[in-house]
């Protein structure tokens, strides 16, 4: 408890942004070891199926990450404009999260039976026992978002770490002692450690605050939420979906396989993750202060890409002699996979990036862009699935573009919302002229009238 209030303590950003990359890089090594060491010692089918319980986490974090989005930037924004926590916000919406995760629980645990028979379980216990992680995820989500906007990385950073070492330790018990077809029940108890931590951590930063409870500004975001489901579904459509996907269409060998090569892009991503999980609270800080953010942007999208590179390096490049080392034998049948796989998810991870940048400028078009790419990818999945080779090929067109889309509207961001302006504007004047109420409010007309045909 001395630690976590020691790092719940307003330390000034670059410490605690130290402290969440340096923690970061030792979660997902541990993280690394909890996906190495199933790979080694459990079989490619439970190996699917660990992957399709993450997956299916995955899935579940669309509405739930874009929760977390939402309240870091709403209390970035604040604590930035207001120099105060947003205490109101942070209480009125957990309540509010209490009963929408209720009745999330209850909608999942009806449809189980049809959820397990879609992935052809041979029982629905995996998916029943998955229902705690919407009600911990969902309240989870508000508290570590809440801490997040407030910019208490160190803790978050720490939390985090707790989280990836009790998942390899678990999952290094149930293997231990038998029970190698419930490992995935490690990633509940994880996130349930994850969830009173965090729980703690913003009860500390409530009392530590002197600010009233009636924080001002309060209102939910909508349109922000909604955008961040749509940038959330279209990271997801990248990361989990294809396993997914192909968990469905191929055999479990080859759907295990899939699963390892999906593993390694996913190592990449996370190294782009170390820089880019500053931008979403640091340019809301910014923008909140109305400082100039574009500066900030560029060096975090420079920080991430590059790390992004040294993990495709690694990993892709010197794929024939990393991949075994960490993998064993099963890496040898991805092997051939990996250069262009893993080089994709650097260009798909630098988009998300540009996405995230503009989106927090309240410039939403181009989330709705990249989430109709998104769109594509399952037509394309659904119809090229004949083996590991095709559903890669499919992954590394849809990851360039990403990056090109992305390039051309930061770009050309003020041309595009011209055309997208006018074109809103020709729709208006479609609409019927019965919209003005004469006989309630009259229609306003100003009509300018000028004869200086010499003025200027």
């Amino acid at each position: 408890m001395k630690l976590f209030k020691f790092l719940n303590q307003n330390h000034s950003l670059k410490f605690q942004g130290s402290i969440l990359v340096i923690i970061a890089i030792l979660g997902n090594f541990f993280n690394f070891l909890f996906n190495a060491y199933l790979g080694r010692t459990i079989s490619l089918e439970n190996f699917a199926l660990v992957s399709l319980i993450g997956s299916i986490l995955s899935l579940s974090d669309i509405p739930i990450n874009a929760l977390t989005k939402t309240v870091t930037h709403k209390s970035a924004y604040n604590l930035g404009k207001y120099k105060q926590p947003a205490i109101g916000f942070w209480l009125k919406l957990r309540k509010r999260a209490l009963k929408i995760s209720i009745i999330t629980s209850l909608l999942w645990l009806s449809l189980s039976p049809l959820i397990a028979a879609f992935f052809r379980l041979d029982n629905a216990l995996p998916i029943i026992l998955f229902t705690p992680i919407w009600i911990l995820g969902i309240l989870a989500a508000v508290d570590g978002g809440y801490l997040k906007g407030n910019l208490k990385f160190a803790y978050i950073a720490i939390v985090s770490l707790i989280e990836a070492v009790l998942r390899f330790i678990t999952v290094f018990i149930f293997i231990k002692l038998g029970y190698e077809e419930y490992v995935y029940n490690s990633i509940a108890i994880s996130i349930l450690v994850s969830f009173c931590l965090l729980a703690i951590g913003a009860k500390l930063t409530q009392k530590k605050s002197n600010t009233s409870k009636k924080t001002v500004n309060s209102k939910f975001p909508i349109k922000f939420y909604l955008t961040s489901v749509l940038i959330k579904i279209s990271n997801v459509s990248y990361l989990t979906l294809d396993i997914i996907l192909a968990k469905h269409f191929l055999p479990a060998d080859l759907a295990g396989q899939y699963a390892l090569l999906s593993l390694t892009g996913k190592m990449v991503y996370f190294a782009n993750l170390l820089f880019s999980q500053f931008i979403n609270p640091v340019i809301s800080h910014k923008e909140g202060a109305g400082k100039n953010s574009q500066k900030s942007f560029y060096q975090l999208l420079a920080a991430s890409s590059v790390s992004g590179f040294i993990a495709f390096i690694a990993i892709g490049l010197f794929g024939s002699i990393t991949l075994p080392f960490l993998f064993g034998k099963n890496a040898e049948a991805i092997i051939r996979f990996a250069p262009l796989y893993t080089l994709s998810m650097v260009a798909f991870s630098i988009s998300t990036n540009i996405v995230s940048f503009h989106q927090i400028r309240k410039q939403y078009l181009l989330p709705t862009i990249i989430f109709i790419v998104a769109l594509v990818q399952i037509v394309l999945v659904s119809f090229f699935h004949d083996g590991v080779k095709s559903i890669v090929q499919v992954m590394v067109f849809l990851g360039f573009l990403n990056l090109l889309v992305t390039i051309l509207f930061h770009i050309f961001q003020k041309k595009i919302m011209v055309w997208g302006n006018n074109i809103l504007d020709l729709f208006d004047l479609l609409k019927p002229y019965t919209q003005f109420d004469s006989k309630k409010n009259g229609i306003k007309i100003l009509i300018f009238n000028c004869r200086d045909i010499k003025h200027a």
